[in-house]
Protein backbone atom coordinates (compact mmCIF):
# COMPACT_ATOMS: atom_id res chain seq x y z
CA UNK A 1 0.00 0.00 0.00
CA UNK A 2 2.65 2.77 0.49
CA UNK A 3 4.49 1.46 -2.41
CA UNK A 4 1.80 2.29 -4.28
CA UNK A 5 1.45 6.11 -2.82
CA UNK A 6 5.41 6.46 -3.07
CA UNK A 7 4.58 5.41 -6.92
CA UNK A 8 2.10 7.83 -7.59
CA UNK A 9 3.86 10.80 -5.83
CA UNK A 10 6.79 9.98 -8.07
CA UNK A 11 5.12 9.83 -11.29
CA UNK A 12 3.50 13.12 -10.44
CA UNK A 13 6.52 15.07 -10.02
CA UNK A 14 8.38 13.70 -12.98
CA UNK A 15 4.58 14.83 -14.86
CA UNK A 16 5.00 18.20 -13.61
CA UNK A 17 8.98 17.85 -14.04
CA UNK A 18 8.63 17.18 -17.37
CA UNK A 19 6.41 20.50 -18.08
CA UNK A 20 8.65 23.02 -18.12
CA UNK A 21 10.87 20.72 -20.36
CA UNK A 22 8.00 20.73 -22.65
CA UNK A 23 7.78 24.21 -22.54
CA UNK A 24 11.61 25.15 -22.45
CA UNK A 25 11.19 23.14 -25.92
CA UNK A 26 9.10 24.70 -26.95
CA UNK A 27 9.83 27.94 -26.56
CA UNK A 28 13.42 26.73 -27.88
CA UNK A 29 11.98 26.13 -31.85
CA UNK A 30 11.90 30.00 -32.52
CA UNK A 31 15.24 30.41 -30.69
CA UNK A 32 17.49 28.09 -32.28
CA UNK A 33 16.44 29.10 -35.83
CA UNK A 34 19.79 30.43 -36.06
CA UNK A 35 21.91 27.76 -33.62
CA UNK A 36 23.22 24.18 -34.82
CA UNK A 37 20.10 21.85 -34.70
CA UNK A 38 22.21 19.27 -33.69
CA UNK A 39 23.31 20.96 -29.97
CA UNK A 40 20.07 21.90 -29.53
CA UNK A 41 18.86 17.86 -29.09
CA UNK A 42 22.17 17.11 -27.12
CA UNK A 43 21.39 19.39 -24.92
CA UNK A 44 17.72 18.52 -24.71
CA UNK A 45 18.43 14.61 -24.30
CA UNK A 46 21.17 15.36 -21.52
CA UNK A 47 18.46 17.36 -19.82
CA UNK A 48 15.92 13.72 -20.09
CA UNK A 49 18.78 11.96 -18.95
CA UNK A 50 19.62 13.86 -15.68
CA UNK A 51 15.85 13.51 -15.13
CA UNK A 52 16.08 9.84 -15.67
CA UNK A 53 18.66 9.79 -13.54
CA UNK A 54 16.77 11.47 -10.96
CA UNK A 55 14.29 9.40 -11.38
CA UNK A 56 15.60 6.21 -10.71
CA UNK A 57 17.51 7.39 -7.28
CA UNK A 58 13.89 8.72 -5.92
CA UNK A 59 12.52 5.28 -7.08
CA UNK A 60 15.05 3.30 -5.46
CA UNK A 61 15.00 5.26 -2.61
CA UNK A 62 11.42 5.38 -2.27
CA UNK A 63 11.05 1.58 -2.91
CA UNK A 64 13.61 0.32 -0.06
CA UNK A 65 11.88 2.50 2.36
CA UNK A 66 8.35 1.55 1.75
CA UNK A 67 10.26 -1.99 2.01
CA UNK A 68 12.11 -1.31 5.67
CA UNK A 69 8.14 0.55 6.62
CA UNK A 70 6.62 -2.81 5.81
CA UNK A 71 8.86 -4.66 7.74
CA UNK A 72 8.36 -2.43 10.65
CA UNK A 73 4.75 -2.84 9.86
CA UNK A 74 4.78 -6.38 9.68
CA UNK A 75 6.54 -6.61 13.18
CA UNK A 76 3.89 -4.43 14.96
CA UNK A 77 1.24 -6.28 13.71
CA UNK A 78 2.43 -9.47 15.09
CA UNK A 79 2.99 -7.08 18.39
CA UNK A 80 -0.51 -6.09 18.45
CA UNK A 81 -1.70 -9.64 18.29
CA UNK A 82 0.38 -10.51 21.40
CA UNK A 83 3.53 -12.15 19.52
CA UNK A 84 6.80 -10.48 21.24
CA UNK A 85 8.98 -12.87 19.47
CA UNK A 86 9.59 -10.87 16.49
CA UNK A 87 11.89 -8.65 15.58
CA UNK A 88 12.73 -5.76 12.97
CA UNK A 89 15.31 -7.05 10.88
CA UNK A 90 17.00 -3.86 8.74
CA UNK A 91 20.30 -3.52 7.46
CA UNK A 92 23.17 -1.52 8.96
CA UNK A 93 22.70 2.16 6.72
CA UNK A 94 19.38 1.74 5.84
CA UNK A 95 16.87 4.96 6.32
CA UNK A 96 15.02 2.80 9.42
CA UNK A 97 17.53 1.91 11.09
CA UNK A 98 17.41 3.71 14.15
CA UNK A 99 13.70 3.39 14.15
CA UNK A 100 13.90 -0.39 13.73
CA UNK A 101 16.30 -0.32 16.97
CA UNK A 102 13.54 1.38 18.63
CA UNK A 103 10.42 -0.62 18.37
CA UNK A 104 12.75 -3.46 19.01
CA UNK A 105 14.00 -1.68 22.24
CA UNK A 106 10.39 -1.59 23.23
CA UNK A 107 9.55 -5.22 22.25
CA UNK A 108 12.35 -5.97 25.15
CA UNK A 109 10.85 -4.39 27.40
CA UNK A 110 7.41 -4.81 26.74
CA UNK A 111 8.45 -9.02 26.68
CA UNK A 112 10.17 -8.41 29.73
CA UNK A 113 7.64 -6.67 31.25
CA UNK A 114 5.08 -10.01 30.28
CA UNK A 115 7.81 -12.62 31.50
CA UNK A 116 7.34 -10.69 35.14
CA UNK A 117 3.73 -10.50 35.23
CA UNK A 118 3.80 -14.61 34.13
CA UNK A 119 5.60 -14.95 37.18
CA UNK A 120 3.33 -13.17 39.32
CA UNK A 121 0.49 -14.87 37.93
CA UNK A 122 1.80 -18.00 38.69
CA UNK A 123 3.25 -16.82 42.32
CA UNK A 124 -0.70 -15.72 42.53
CA UNK A 125 -2.34 -18.63 41.65
CA UNK A 126 -0.09 -21.00 43.73
CA UNK A 127 -0.94 -18.59 46.81
CA UNK A 128 -4.53 -18.70 45.92
CA UNK A 129 -4.82 -22.28 45.54
CA UNK A 130 -2.76 -22.49 48.62
CA UNK A 131 -5.17 -20.32 50.89
CA UNK A 132 -8.22 -21.90 49.31
CA UNK A 133 -6.79 -25.70 50.44
CA UNK A 134 -6.38 -24.16 54.27
CA UNK A 135 -9.62 -22.37 54.14
CA UNK A 136 -11.29 -26.18 52.56
CA UNK A 137 -9.06 -28.23 55.00
CA UNK A 138 -9.32 -26.24 58.27
CA UNK A 139 -11.51 -28.23 60.50
CA UNK A 140 -13.44 -25.11 62.13
CA UNK A 141 -16.31 -23.45 60.26
CA UNK A 142 -15.01 -20.07 58.37
CA UNK A 143 -17.69 -17.53 57.10
CA UNK A 144 -16.67 -13.91 55.70
CA UNK A 145 -20.17 -11.87 55.70
CA UNK A 146 -20.72 -8.80 53.87
CA UNK A 147 -21.44 -5.27 56.07
CA UNK A 148 -25.41 -6.55 56.24
CA UNK A 149 -24.55 -9.57 57.45
CA UNK A 150 -24.88 -11.74 54.53
CA UNK A 151 -22.87 -14.82 54.09
CA UNK A 152 -20.09 -14.18 50.71
CA UNK A 153 -18.44 -17.26 51.45
CA UNK A 154 -18.39 -20.37 53.60
CA UNK A 155 -15.99 -23.39 53.85
CA UNK A 156 -16.81 -26.69 53.66
CA UNK A 157 -16.88 -27.56 57.35
CA UNK A 158 -19.74 -25.28 58.04
CA UNK A 159 -21.83 -26.62 55.03
CA UNK A 160 -21.14 -30.23 56.55
CA UNK A 161 -22.37 -29.21 60.00
CA UNK A 162 -25.50 -27.65 58.28
CA UNK A 163 -26.09 -29.86 55.63
CA UNK A 164 -26.25 -27.79 52.86
CA UNK A 165 -23.80 -26.83 50.02
CA UNK A 166 -21.99 -23.36 49.74
CA UNK A 167 -24.25 -22.62 46.99
CA UNK A 168 -27.48 -22.72 49.00
CA UNK A 169 -25.68 -20.59 51.75
CA UNK A 170 -24.06 -17.76 49.58
CA UNK A 171 -25.60 -14.67 49.87
CA UNK A 172 -28.42 -15.62 52.71
CA UNK A 173 -28.56 -14.11 55.97
CA UNK A 174 -26.38 -15.24 58.60
CA UNK A 175 -28.94 -14.93 61.49
CA UNK A 176 -30.85 -17.98 59.27
CA UNK A 177 -28.57 -20.34 59.96
CA UNK A 178 -26.58 -19.38 63.06
CA UNK A 179 -28.10 -18.83 66.46
CA UNK A 180 -25.77 -17.21 69.20
CA UNK A 181 -26.94 -15.69 72.23
CA UNK A 182 -26.73 -11.77 71.61
CA UNK A 183 -29.77 -9.85 72.71
CA UNK A 184 -29.95 -8.58 69.03
CA UNK A 185 -33.55 -10.13 67.33
CA UNK A 186 -31.97 -10.35 64.05
CA UNK A 187 -34.71 -11.99 62.72
CA UNK A 188 -37.36 -9.18 62.48
CA UNK A 189 -34.90 -6.74 62.09
CA UNK A 190 -34.88 -5.06 58.73
CA UNK A 191 -31.46 -3.59 58.78
CA UNK A 192 -28.83 -6.35 60.45
CA UNK A 193 -25.73 -4.57 59.82
CA UNK A 194 -26.30 -1.44 62.07
CA UNK A 195 -27.22 -3.57 64.88
CA UNK A 196 -25.35 -6.65 64.62
CA UNK A 197 -22.52 -7.12 67.50
CA UNK A 198 -20.38 -8.96 65.10
CA UNK A 199 -20.62 -6.13 62.04
CA UNK A 200 -20.55 -3.31 64.82
CA UNK A 201 -18.13 -5.19 66.65
CA UNK A 202 -19.76 -4.29 69.78
CA UNK A 203 -17.41 -5.83 72.62
CA UNK A 204 -20.51 -5.87 74.92
CA UNK A 205 -22.55 -7.77 73.37
CA UNK A 206 -20.64 -9.63 71.05
CA UNK A 207 -21.33 -13.55 72.20
CA UNK A 208 -18.81 -16.05 72.70
CA UNK A 209 -20.81 -19.12 71.91
CA UNK A 210 -23.41 -20.32 68.97
CA UNK A 211 -25.35 -23.25 67.64
CA UNK A 212 -26.12 -24.77 64.31
CA UNK A 213 -28.61 -27.11 63.26
CA UNK A 214 -28.07 -29.65 60.56
CA UNK A 215 -31.88 -29.89 59.22
CA UNK A 216 -31.21 -33.38 57.22
CA UNK A 217 -29.93 -35.11 60.75
CA UNK A 218 -31.84 -33.18 63.32
CA UNK A 219 -27.69 -32.60 64.86
CA UNK A 220 -27.35 -29.43 67.24
CA UNK A 221 -23.56 -28.51 67.41
CA UNK A 222 -22.61 -26.30 70.14
CA UNK A 223 -19.92 -23.63 69.00
CA UNK A 224 -17.03 -20.97 70.33
CA UNK A 225 -17.61 -17.60 68.55
CA UNK A 226 -15.21 -15.53 67.32
CA UNK A 227 -14.93 -12.59 64.44
CA UNK A 228 -13.02 -9.77 63.17
CA UNK A 229 -13.16 -7.22 59.96
CA UNK A 230 -10.71 -8.49 57.17
CA UNK A 231 -8.17 -5.17 56.71
CA UNK A 232 -6.30 -4.97 53.32
CA UNK A 233 -9.18 -5.30 50.74
CA UNK A 234 -10.64 -2.65 48.71
CA UNK A 235 -14.08 -2.03 48.31
CA UNK A 236 -17.00 -3.11 50.75
CA UNK A 237 -15.82 -3.81 54.07
CA UNK A 238 -16.04 -7.69 54.89
CA UNK A 239 -15.63 -9.69 58.33
CA UNK A 240 -14.40 -12.90 58.76
CA UNK A 241 -16.21 -15.72 61.36
CA UNK A 242 -14.39 -18.37 63.21
CA UNK A 243 -16.40 -21.14 64.98
CA UNK A 244 -15.35 -24.33 66.76
CA UNK A 245 -16.92 -27.03 67.60
CA UNK A 246 -17.36 -27.80 71.32
CA UNK A 247 -20.70 -29.57 71.19
CA UNK A 248 -18.31 -32.49 73.44
CA UNK A 249 -16.82 -29.78 75.93
CA UNK A 250 -20.14 -28.83 76.59
CA UNK A 251 -21.81 -32.59 77.07
CA UNK A 252 -18.86 -33.21 79.85
CA UNK A 253 -18.99 -30.03 81.04
CA UNK A 254 -22.66 -30.47 81.98
CA UNK A 255 -22.26 -33.92 83.28
CA UNK A 256 -19.53 -32.80 85.08
CA UNK A 257 -21.92 -29.45 86.72
CA UNK A 258 -24.72 -32.49 86.69
CA UNK A 259 -22.78 -34.40 89.08
CA UNK A 260 -21.44 -31.47 91.32
CA UNK A 261 -25.01 -30.40 91.77
CA UNK A 262 -26.54 -33.73 92.89
CA UNK A 263 -23.35 -34.10 94.69
CA UNK A 264 -23.38 -30.78 96.49
CA UNK A 265 -27.56 -31.44 97.08
CA UNK A 266 -27.11 -34.49 98.77
CA UNK A 267 -24.78 -33.08 101.20
CA UNK A 268 -26.61 -30.27 101.71
CA UNK A 269 -29.22 -32.70 104.35
CA UNK A 270 -26.22 -34.34 106.20
CA UNK A 271 -24.67 -30.65 107.03
CA UNK A 272 -28.18 -29.21 107.95
CA UNK A 273 -28.62 -32.08 110.13
CA UNK A 274 -24.91 -31.94 111.46
CA UNK A 275 -25.90 -28.25 112.28
CA UNK A 276 -28.90 -28.55 114.06
CA UNK A 277 -27.55 -30.76 116.31
CA UNK A 278 -24.80 -28.81 116.95
CA UNK A 279 -27.05 -25.91 117.73
CA UNK A 280 -28.78 -28.67 120.37
CA UNK A 281 -26.07 -29.31 121.72
CA UNK A 282 -25.01 -25.47 122.39
CA UNK A 283 -28.36 -25.30 123.76
CA UNK A 284 -27.36 -27.73 126.12
CA UNK A 285 -30.45 -30.18 125.16
CA UNK A 286 -28.30 -33.29 125.18
CA UNK A 287 -26.95 -31.66 128.94
CA UNK A 288 -24.77 -29.25 130.12
CA UNK A 289 -21.82 -28.68 128.25
CA UNK A 290 -18.51 -27.43 129.76
CA UNK A 291 -17.14 -23.97 128.74
CA UNK A 292 -14.28 -25.94 126.49
CA UNK A 293 -17.02 -28.20 125.42
CA UNK A 294 -19.33 -24.62 123.86
CA UNK A 295 -16.07 -23.44 122.42
CA UNK A 296 -15.93 -26.40 120.54
CA UNK A 297 -19.12 -26.73 119.31
CA UNK A 298 -19.11 -22.82 118.45
CA UNK A 299 -16.46 -23.51 116.14
CA UNK A 300 -17.86 -26.79 114.66
CA UNK A 301 -20.70 -24.85 114.04
CA UNK A 302 -18.56 -21.91 112.58
CA UNK A 303 -17.05 -24.42 110.27
CA UNK A 304 -20.58 -26.17 109.43
CA UNK A 305 -21.66 -22.56 108.46
CA UNK A 306 -18.61 -22.35 106.06
CA UNK A 307 -18.88 -25.49 104.47
CA UNK A 308 -22.83 -25.07 103.98
CA UNK A 309 -21.76 -21.94 102.17
CA UNK A 310 -19.28 -23.41 99.95
CA UNK A 311 -22.06 -26.25 99.34
CA UNK A 312 -24.21 -23.49 98.28
CA UNK A 313 -22.19 -21.62 96.55
CA UNK A 314 -21.29 -24.86 94.27
CA UNK A 315 -25.33 -25.17 93.79
CA UNK A 316 -26.06 -21.15 92.92
CA UNK A 317 -23.00 -22.24 90.48
CA UNK A 318 -24.53 -24.56 88.51
CA UNK A 319 -27.98 -22.70 88.34
CA UNK A 320 -26.40 -19.81 86.56
CA UNK A 321 -24.61 -21.42 84.00
CA UNK A 322 -27.48 -24.10 83.22
CA UNK A 323 -29.51 -20.89 82.79
CA UNK A 324 -32.00 -22.52 85.23
CA UNK A 325 -32.14 -19.21 87.73
CA UNK A 326 -34.28 -16.55 87.50
CA UNK A 327 -33.94 -13.09 88.69
CA UNK A 328 -36.79 -11.11 90.21
CA UNK A 329 -35.76 -7.50 89.95
CA UNK A 330 -37.15 -4.48 91.94
CA UNK A 331 -36.62 -1.01 92.69
CA UNK A 332 -33.79 -1.26 95.44
CA UNK A 333 -31.86 1.89 97.50
CA UNK A 334 -28.22 1.45 96.70
CA UNK A 335 -27.03 2.85 99.87
CA UNK A 336 -29.33 0.80 102.01
CA UNK A 337 -28.77 -2.50 100.10
CA UNK A 338 -25.14 -1.58 101.08
CA UNK A 339 -25.97 -0.80 104.62
CA UNK A 340 -27.48 -3.92 105.33
CA UNK A 341 -24.13 -6.01 104.15
CA UNK A 342 -22.19 -4.00 106.10
CA UNK A 343 -24.41 -4.57 109.25
CA UNK A 344 -23.75 -8.58 108.27
CA UNK A 345 -19.87 -8.76 108.05
CA UNK A 346 -19.09 -5.99 110.68
CA UNK A 347 -18.66 -8.81 113.73
CA UNK A 348 -16.00 -10.46 110.97
CA UNK A 349 -14.28 -6.99 110.70
CA UNK A 350 -14.27 -6.36 114.34
CA UNK A 351 -12.28 -9.55 114.90
CA UNK A 352 -9.45 -8.19 112.60
CA UNK A 353 -10.16 -4.35 113.94
CA UNK A 354 -11.18 -3.65 110.77
CA UNK A 355 -13.84 -0.80 109.73
CA UNK A 356 -16.00 -0.68 106.69
CA UNK A 357 -17.57 2.81 105.70
CA UNK A 358 -20.30 3.31 103.13
CA UNK A 359 -19.23 6.94 101.41
CA UNK A 360 -22.25 6.47 99.07
CA UNK A 361 -23.88 9.41 98.64
CA UNK A 362 -28.11 9.51 98.84
CA UNK A 363 -28.23 11.58 95.56
CA UNK A 364 -27.50 7.60 93.57
CA UNK A 365 -30.51 6.83 91.66
CA UNK A 366 -32.32 3.44 93.09
CA UNK A 367 -31.04 0.45 91.00
CA UNK A 368 -33.50 -2.60 89.45
CA UNK A 369 -31.98 -5.27 90.87
CA UNK A 370 -32.55 -8.80 92.07
CA UNK A 371 -31.82 -7.80 95.54
CA UNK A 372 -30.42 -11.29 97.26
CA UNK A 373 -28.60 -11.73 94.55
CA UNK A 374 -26.58 -8.61 94.16
CA UNK A 375 -26.34 -8.43 98.24
CA UNK A 376 -24.42 -11.86 97.60
CA UNK A 377 -21.96 -9.99 95.02
CA UNK A 378 -21.43 -7.03 98.10
CA UNK A 379 -20.90 -9.46 100.74
CA UNK A 380 -17.98 -12.07 98.65
CA UNK A 381 -16.27 -9.03 97.86
CA UNK A 382 -16.65 -7.13 101.09
CA UNK A 383 -15.75 -10.45 103.01
CA UNK A 384 -12.26 -11.04 99.97
CA UNK A 385 -11.35 -7.60 101.14
CA UNK A 386 -11.62 -8.23 104.75
CA UNK A 387 -9.84 -11.03 104.69
CA UNK A 388 -6.81 -10.38 102.63
CA UNK A 389 -6.24 -6.88 104.57
CA UNK A 390 -4.21 -6.59 107.59
CA UNK A 391 -5.63 -5.46 111.14
CA UNK A 392 -6.79 -1.69 111.18
CA UNK A 393 -7.48 -1.66 108.03
CA UNK A 394 -10.03 0.26 106.27
CA UNK A 395 -12.67 -0.66 103.62
CA UNK A 396 -14.81 1.94 101.47
CA UNK A 397 -17.71 1.24 99.18
CA UNK A 398 -18.71 4.11 96.86
CA UNK A 399 -20.44 4.61 93.89
CA UNK A 400 -20.67 7.15 91.10
CA UNK A 401 -23.35 7.90 88.50
CA UNK A 402 -23.31 10.37 85.72
CA UNK A 403 -26.24 11.64 83.39
CA UNK A 404 -27.26 9.97 81.10
CA UNK A 405 -25.49 6.89 82.06
CA UNK A 406 -27.48 3.68 82.81
CA UNK A 407 -25.75 2.08 84.90
CA UNK A 408 -24.30 3.24 88.44
CA UNK A 409 -20.65 2.46 88.68
CA UNK A 410 -20.17 0.31 92.21
CA UNK A 411 -16.72 0.49 94.04
CA UNK A 412 -15.26 -1.65 96.78
CA UNK A 413 -12.02 -0.38 97.68
CA UNK A 414 -9.25 -2.27 100.22
CA UNK A 415 -5.50 -1.72 101.10
CA UNK A 416 -4.84 -5.51 101.63
CA UNK A 417 -2.36 -7.76 100.09
CA UNK A 418 -3.41 -6.68 96.33
CA UNK A 419 -3.32 -9.56 93.27
CA UNK A 420 -0.13 -9.50 91.10
CA UNK A 421 -0.55 -8.90 87.49
CA UNK A 422 0.04 -12.17 86.25
CA UNK A 423 -3.36 -13.06 88.02
CA UNK A 424 -5.76 -10.33 87.36
CA UNK A 425 -7.03 -12.31 84.45
CA UNK A 426 -7.67 -15.44 86.41
CA UNK A 427 -9.02 -13.63 89.28
CA UNK A 428 -12.83 -14.26 87.65
CA UNK A 429 -12.22 -18.11 86.67
CA UNK A 430 -13.87 -21.02 88.21
CA UNK A 431 -11.99 -22.69 90.92
CA UNK A 432 -9.31 -19.93 91.15
CA UNK A 433 -8.23 -18.90 94.56
CA UNK A 434 -5.87 -17.43 96.42
CA UNK A 435 -7.07 -18.97 99.87
CA UNK A 436 -4.56 -21.79 99.89
CA UNK A 437 -1.53 -19.41 99.53
CA UNK A 438 -2.67 -17.82 102.79
CA UNK A 439 -3.73 -21.09 104.27
CA UNK A 440 -7.46 -19.77 104.33
CA UNK A 441 -10.75 -21.88 102.97
CA UNK A 442 -11.86 -20.89 99.91
CA UNK A 443 -13.45 -22.70 96.95
CA UNK A 444 -12.77 -20.43 94.24
CA UNK A 445 -16.37 -19.67 93.29
CA UNK A 446 -17.23 -16.25 95.24
CA UNK A 447 -15.79 -14.02 92.84
CA UNK A 448 -16.73 -16.14 89.75
CA UNK A 449 -20.09 -16.66 90.88
CA UNK A 450 -20.31 -12.67 92.04
CA UNK A 451 -19.50 -12.49 87.99
CA UNK A 452 -22.09 -13.89 86.89
CA UNK A 453 -24.49 -12.85 88.78
CA UNK A 454 -23.87 -9.33 87.60
CA UNK A 455 -23.44 -10.50 83.91
CA UNK A 456 -26.84 -11.91 83.50
CA UNK A 457 -27.56 -8.37 85.70
CA UNK A 458 -26.49 -6.73 82.09
CA UNK A 459 -23.68 -4.87 84.06
CA UNK A 460 -19.69 -5.30 83.48
CA UNK A 461 -17.17 -6.01 86.43
CA UNK A 462 -13.93 -5.41 86.90
CA UNK A 463 -10.66 -4.79 89.33
CA UNK A 464 -7.34 -2.85 89.70
CA UNK A 465 -4.73 -3.97 92.01
CA UNK A 466 -1.23 -3.56 92.84
CA UNK A 467 1.11 -5.84 95.33
CA UNK A 468 1.43 -4.23 98.86
CA UNK A 469 -1.04 -1.51 97.63
CA UNK A 470 -4.84 -3.23 97.91
CA UNK A 471 -7.35 -3.64 95.34
CA UNK A 472 -10.40 -1.59 93.90
CA UNK A 473 -13.19 -3.94 92.30
CA UNK A 474 -15.73 -2.24 89.65
CA UNK A 475 -19.29 -3.33 88.97
CA UNK A 476 -22.18 -1.47 87.51
CA UNK A 477 -25.91 -1.90 88.08
CA UNK A 478 -28.58 -0.91 86.08
CA UNK A 479 -30.39 2.55 86.93
CA UNK A 480 -34.64 2.04 88.04
CA UNK A 481 -36.57 4.05 85.58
Amino acid sequence: MLFIVFKRVILKLIGLLMIPIAIFAYGSGYLVNDINQQYFILFFLAIITVCMVIFTIIFNTSQKLVTSIHKIAKVVQHVTYGNLNKRVNIKKGELTEELAANINLMIDALQERENGLRICQKESHEQKEHFEAIFNSITDGIITVSKNCKIIKANPTFCIWLGLTEQELENKYLPEFLQCECEIDCISLTDIGKYCPFITQNERLCPTEASVKNQHKNIKRFLSISSSPISGIKGEQTFVIVLRDITEFKEISKMRSDFIATLSHDLRVPILAEANTLKFMKKGMFGPLSEKQKTAVENLLDSNNDLLNQVNCLLDTYKYESTTIELHKECVNLPKLINECIKDLTPLAHRNHQTINNKVSRAIPNVYIDKSEIKRVFLNIINNAINYSSKDEKIIIDAEFQEPDDFVTVKIIDNGRGIPADELEQIFDRFFSKAKKFRKIGTGLGLYLSKQIIEKHNGEISVKSKVGKGSTFFFTLKIYK
